[in-house]
């Protein structure tokens, strides 16, 4: 009876393991070539970076406006037209995600300017 136990303790321990180590890809996907113009600011501060910003988007049908914390400082100008890739990412922004939904954070990857 007490293998039996052991036995169940083992297979316990494992499932909880394969459960808890799920890869979910799907959250993950990058969008490319996204193009974009700086709008500004927004009311929070990410953890590292200082002010969020938010970033019109302007060639996709289902994303509007989008939320960025990592944005260098050469692009951090109201106006400022960009070409860029995009992936979900609630990293770094802190209180903002308690002020916003989290659907609209992203993170940039491959930042350049548009010339007009």
């Amino acid at each position: 009876m007490e293998n039996l136990t052991k036995m169940k303790f083992i297979f316990l321990i494992l499932c909880a393991t394969l459960i808890g180590c799920t890869n979910n890809d799907d959250d993950e996907i990058v969008l490319k070539n996204v193009k974009g113009t700086i709008i500004g600011t927004v009311s929070c501060d990410t953890e590292s970076n200082g002010p969020a910003y938010e970033i019109q988007i302007e060639n996709l049908d289902t994303i509007e406006k989008i939320i960025v914390s990592n944005l260098p400082i050469e692009f951090k100008q109201d106006g400022t037209k960009i070409s860029f890739d995009m992936e979900k990412s609630i990293e770094d922004f802190g209180a903002c995600v308690s002020l916003y939904s989290p659907d609209i954070f992203y993170k940039l990857k491959n930042i350049t300017i548009v010339n007009n």
